[in-house]
């Protein structure tokens, strides 16, 4: 049975954002559990960097424009900082922010470098 009553032109940014919804749930999911398994909490920096840098990659892949994808994960890191500060256990940490930051320009520069590199194939088999 097709999608009745939905353009395929609508269909698709709603795909795109449950999939980036997911991808973000399940890479904050990891910088967000204060309790990392195997005495992983020493590497929580790693996790905040990749969580972030990966956040910035699905978002792109998926066909966001880099600003509105910097703009959304850049977002969720502030809003995520803000709701730990009102949990008693948790506080605010600049650092984190720090390394939310890192992750997002790591993630762009990936992105640049992917797409530039794209550009160099095409042109060449033209």
């Amino acid at each position: 049975m097709k999608n009745e009553g939905t353009s395929p032109t609508i269909a698709a940014p709603w795909r795109r954002l449950c999939l980036f919804l997911v991808a973000a749930t399940l890479a904050l999911a990891g910088a967000l559990d204060p309790h990392f398994p195997f005495g992983l909490a020493d590497y929580d920096w790693a996790f905040h960097l990749l969580a972030f840098s990966v956040l910035t990659i699905i978002g792109a892949w998926i066909g966001w424009p880099l600003s509105v994808v910097v703009l959304i994960v850049g977002g969720a890191s502030a809003l995520i900082e803000v709701a730990q500060g009102l949990v008693p256990t948790r506080t605010v940490s600049t650092r984190d922010i720090f390394l939310n930051v890192a992750g997002i320009a790591i993630g762009m520069a990936i992105v640049l470098s992917m797409r530039a590199l794209w550009r160099q194939r095409r042109q060449r088999r033209e």
